[in-house]
């Protein structure tokens, strides 16, 4: 009888540890499957340098976070702003709140930041002059043609002493018309942005951003004037459509871009040639 009970004891317990060996790998398995779900997988836009070379920077850290980026294109178009409002992309990683505001004025759009990064100074450059004394009289200079960034390019010509604006000049309405007094004869002419590095041999001088002579293997210290960055509205933002900034993957998103240890990445990488804008 003794062994007859033991043995019933024997298989009861049997049946509960194998039974429990299962609900435990169940278990596993189900949180397993639970983390693989918890992964969010961010669509986005970014130019190549610097802000797709920041993001994949901070790529380890994200996942740490169970965020991943997909980076769909690293070349700019004009059809950016678009893909965010449509939904085609979660985010693009290539402009500033002005820019944004200008383009939701005239698209009705919903763009907005979830925070800023990075800051690409404007520069004045040269192929064949040292300074700006050496510009000769009747100097063509190339500026973008965008209105905002027509903006810039004539506040930075102003702080180089070479013209002096109307106090009527906005960000919406800057064009060369707005300039009441040039300091010597000079030529300023506003084309597409894209063009003008590779058309700067046309130009005694041409104005263009500090990242896009990085990517042009060009040197971005060698200028004969620099915008002034210190409390500048122009940081390169992460441009979402209005709500999305509160979703949870793009505040980890942006928790990660504005940390210390990203503000270190930027100011060793690029040396003074891209600036951390938080």
């Amino acid at each position: 009888m003794r062994k007859r009970i033991f043995g019933i004891m024997l298989s009861v317990t049997l049946l509960t540890v194998l039974f429990a060996g299962c609900s435990s790998q169940e278990k596993k398995t189900e949180s397993s499957s639970s983390n693989k779900t918890d992964v969010v997988t961010l669509k986005c836009l970014a130019d190549t340098t610097p802000h797709a070379e920041i993001l994949e920077y901070a790529q380890k850290e994200l996942e740490k976070k169970g965020v991943k980026l997909n980076i769909v294109s690293k070349q700019w178009d004009k059809t950016w702003n678009e893909q965010v409002e449509n939904g085609t992309v979660d985010f693009h990683y290539d402009a500033y709140v002005p820019y944004l505001d200008e383009w939701n004025k005239k698209n009705n759009g919903h763009l907005v930041s979830a925070g800023a990064i990075h800051m690409e100074p404007l520069v004045m450059c040269s192929d064949k002059y040292k300074s700006i004394k050496d510009l000769p009289d009747n100097a063509t200079i190339a500026i973008k043609e965008d209105v905002t960034n027509q903006y810039r390019c004539l506040k930075l010509l102003e702080q180089a002493g070479l013209i002096k604006l109307s106090s009527k000049i906005t960000m919406s309405n800057a064009d060369v018309s707005m300039i009441e007094k040039y300091n010597k004869p000079l030529k300023i002419v506003a084309i597409d942005a894209d063009v003008i590095l590779n058309t700067r041999s046309d130009f005694a001088a041409y104005i263009t951003n500090t990242n896009r002579l990085l990517e042009a293997k060009l040197d971005p210290n060698n200028y004969l004037a620099r915008e002034k960055a210190e409390n500048s509205v122009f940081g390169n933002v992460i441009c979402v459509k209005k709500g999305n900034e509160s979703k949870e993957a793009i505040k980890k998103l942006v928790s990660v871009l504005q940390s210390e240890d990203m503000k270190k990445f930027i100011k060793d990488k690029y040396k003074g040639a891209v600036l951390p804008a938080f």
